[in-house]
């Protein structure tokens, strides 16, 4: 069917994404790491955005060399975790950005990683049966990304990765666990191995979900258990919606998740159940039904009723909508959402969605695909010239994928206009607009450049 294989596309897009953003977020030459700069961070772990700056910036950055070698500011880390009471916030984030830089740091040890996450979830579980304060929560969220991120190998963020068979094989989507997930280290109950680790996880985001926390972006768990696991992952979903367990809309979610790889049917039965007693009003829960259904649909007649309802009910994913009537050929339909999205009125994600899905196309076939192209750049150009509210992260997406148009088109003066963003430097609230600010401001300098050099 035309969206079988939407889901495990959008988990490996996230993973892409957020591997792209690391590297955006790499330190400047100006940023020399010295100890004493290290060592502040890491005494301020808790605060700002000091855990981030180690992770992404200090313990990220392979073609970086800190003046303070990062080998020696795990050390620094390793002191101040001895000092700490296991289980309080300092604590969290000390771990986290530990476990994290055993997977980048060349030379240290994978094995380690792994203790040091399954250390994290054994304390994370206790602390949120305690019911934690939200700073604590926020960490145990991101650190759970994290090694998930790192383990599903879509992302090439680690870069010790094994690459022979010794404790456990080779890590990859369809490697990461299975009959030589070998136990690193045994303990009286349970040893150490990916699997395991992992279950920990899931055990843990489903408590999340169960005490209505905010959670991770979107995990696809019954793809990262897809190889093994699944049986336990199943018990434990079943018992998570048991009669005296709190179902919360989280809960819900995970369990379709993990249903659709596994028990295809009972996802559709839980769906369905929903169906019958969501409430209509809540666009996220609607957009999450209905794009399930469609997902898990028995045919393409069935998949477009879904997708139709979807937007009709919530305004929103006209993109996939106009994704699948170009698969199934339907040019007019087509053509009648690209006119609706270059109303002044259309929703922003929809626009950048589509136009990214068209360049994807043109990219694989430029000639065969100019059309896609075309209507790409016609979509993009009315989104930044009609008179409208705009997102500064969706304006900023917007005018780099045009740039890339333009560029492939031999036109780079009109990727040097639409480049031009200085407009927008004073409305940069989150960190991802920052980076896709300063992306633009330097692919613009190297666009002037060679504009000189060829004149």
């Amino acid at each position: 069917m035309i969206l079988k294989h939407c889901s495990l596309f959008i988990f490996c897009l996230i993973q892409i994404l957020f591997a792209t953003t690391n590297v955006l977020a790499q330190p400047s030459a100006k940023r020399v790491f010295d100890k004493g700069e290290v060592a502040t961070l890491i005494q301020n772990i808790e605060n700002g955005d000091n855990a981030s700056i180690l992770k992404n910036q200090y313990f990220r950055a392979p073609d970086f060399k800190p003046q303070f070698p990062s080998n020696e500011g795990l050390g620094l880390l390793n002191q101040e975790l001895t000092k700490e009471k296991a289980g309080t916030s300092r604590w969290f984030a000390l771990q986290s950005v530990k476990a994290w830089a055993l997977s980048q740091i060349k030379g240290a040890s994978w094995t380690d990683m792994l203790k040091t996450y399954d250390e994290l979830f054994s304390v994370a579980e206790i602390s949120l049966s305690l019911k934690q304060d939200e700073k604590i929560v926020s960490t145990i969220q991101k650190a759970i990304y994290d090694y998930t991120l790192l383990i599903s190998d879509t992302s090439g963020l680690a870069v010790n990765r094994p690459v022979k068979k010794f404790a456990y094989r080779a890590w990859s989507p369809s490697s990461a666990f299975g009959q030589e997930d070998q136990p690193v280290v045994t303990k009286p109950t349970q040893a150490l191995t990916p699997t395991n680790v992992t279950l920990k996880a899931f055990q843990i985001y489903l408590q999340l979900a169960a005490q209505n926390k905010s959670l991770p972006p979107k995990m696809t768990w019954g793809y990262i258990f897809s190889s093994s696991g699944g049986q336990r992952v199943i018990e434990m979903t079943n018992k998570a919606l048991g009669p005296d367990m709190p179902k919360t809309f989280a809960v819900y979610e995970v369990a379709v998740d993990i249903f659709s790889s596994f028990n295809r049917q009972k996802a559709i039965s839980i769906l369905k159940e929903r169906e019958n007693s969501i409430d209509k009003s809540k666009t996220q829960q609607v957009k999450w039904l209905y794009w399930n259904l469609a997902l898990l649909a028995e045919n393409d007649s069935e998949q477009l009723k879904y997708l139709k309802q979807l937007v009709n009910l919530t305004g929103q994913k006209r993109a996939e909508l106009a994704f699948w009537y170009r698969s199934a050929k339907d040019t007019k339909s087509f053509q009648e959402i690209i006119n609706t999205l270059c109303n002044a009125n259309a929703n922003e994600e929809d626009i950048i969605e589509l136009a990214e899905g068209l360049f994807r196309w043109f990219e694989d076939d430029p000639h065969k695909n100019r059309a896609d192209a075309n209507s790409a750049i016609v979509l993009l150009q009315k989104y930044l010239a009609n008179k409208r509210k705009r997102d500064v992260d969706s304006e900023l997406k917007a005018r780099l994928l045009l740039s890339k148009f333009h560029v492939a088109n031999n036109k780079r003066d009109q990727a040097i206009d639409v480049l031009n963003v200085d407009h927008l430097k004073t409305s940069l609230a989150s960190e991802a607009s920052k980076i896709r600010f300063q992306l633009a401001q330097e692919q613009r300098r190297i666009l002037i450049a060679l504009q000189k050099k060829k004149q």
